[in-house]
């Protein structure tokens, strides 16, 4: 008779009580399922144990998403994660696709595609940690909402030919309360760039027709820093929003630790998706729908955790 032991691991979402940080009440939340054996190969076939989110313009009403005129795509996503990466999957349904590789290169509104709306420090005293001299909420700043760093999009593009310019952008919130693709950053060569390419990042999107599937693999080591970010020491505490300008030495520096949250199974973050249907032949804004909230306002998303891989039995079998 021969005897094995089984240790069967599951995920499962931590039981705890959402932080009262203004999130959307109507955004239902999301679990990131541990991963395991994902291969980025743009069959999703092996995401066995995701959690799947479908969403298009007649389903938004009841997760209090928006959609912007009439889009007529389907789009689901998921996302899973482990000790090394964050994991992005999608497939959407479309009857066109339009990339246009010759639209501005940083605007990925004005091509098909998906993004991840990722809020990794989902706190209000973020500005604390980053300006501890002084306090300003930068998340309801003169009634408008900043994005800060640790707050970042996700956008693949719905081209095969990940390795253009125009596909895998970062846009990230930066210490001056704006996104990385909001404004023009001068590099030390003289070249002007909005948000960037991250070229860690593993991308694989496989179109059938006019559908397509994108599977992304997110190291977190590629997440740790970002080009863009204003000189910390050049904050006028009379006017906090006017931070100084990026100098050689901040450019040199390159950037800003993530706040990535720690420990980061059952830790929350904020989250919506947004899906970009633009039917025009020549690329340009014409039509997306979001998840769950209405814009760029991280207050109207909602939250997602990540689910705490558990070992649940041990079993003799015979």
């Amino acid at each position: 008779m021969k005897t094995q032991s089984l240790f069967l691991v599951i995920g499962i979402a931590l039981l705890m009580s959402s932080p009262a940080l203004g999130k959307n009440p109507l955004g239902p939340e999301y679990t990131i399922h541990y991963a395991r054996g994902i291969i980025i190969d743009g069959d999703v076939g092996d995401w066995s144990n995701a959690e799947w989110v479908t969403y298009g313009a007649s389903t938004v009403a009841r997760t209090g998403g928006y959609a912007w005129n009439a889009p007529d795509a389907v789009c689901t996503f998921a996302m899973m994660y482990d000790n090394e990466a964050l994991y992005c999957g999608a497939r959407v349904e479309d009857d066109y696709i339009s990339y246009n590789p010759n639209t501005t290169f940083y605007a990925w509104w004005e091509r098909d595609g998906v993004q991840w709306f990722l809020d990794f420090t989902n706190n209000d005293e973020q500005e604390i940690l980053y300006w501890p001299d002084y306090l300003v909420d930068f998340e309801n700043y003169a009634g408008n909402s900043k994005w800060l760093p640790g707050e970042m999009i996700i956008a693949i593009g719905a081209t095969e030919d990940q390795t253009d310019i125009t596909t895998r952008r970062w846009p990230v919130g930066t210490r001056d309360g704006d996104r990385s693709d909001w404004n023009d950053f001068i590099l030390p060569d003289g070249t002007i760039a909005r948000g960037e390419v991250n070229e860690q990042w593993e991308s694989v999107v496989v179109i059938d027709g006019t559908n397509y599937t994108i599977e992304v693999k997110v190291p977190w080591s590629s997440l740790e820093k970002s080009k863009y970010f204003s000189d910390p020491e050049g904050v006028d505490p009379a006017n906090p929003t006017a931070l100084g300008d990026l100098t050689a030495d901040d450019m040199s520096n390159l950037g800003w630790e993530l706040l990535l949250p720690d420990p980061l199974a059952g830790s929350r973050i904020g989250l919506t998706h947004l899906c970009i249907d633009t039917d025009l032949p020549a690329g340009g804004f014409d039509a997306q729908v979001m998840w769950v909230g209405d814009g760029d306002n991280d207050a109207n998303w909602t939250e997602a955790v990540f689910a705490v891989p558990v070992r649940i039995g041990n079993w003799d079998l015979y």
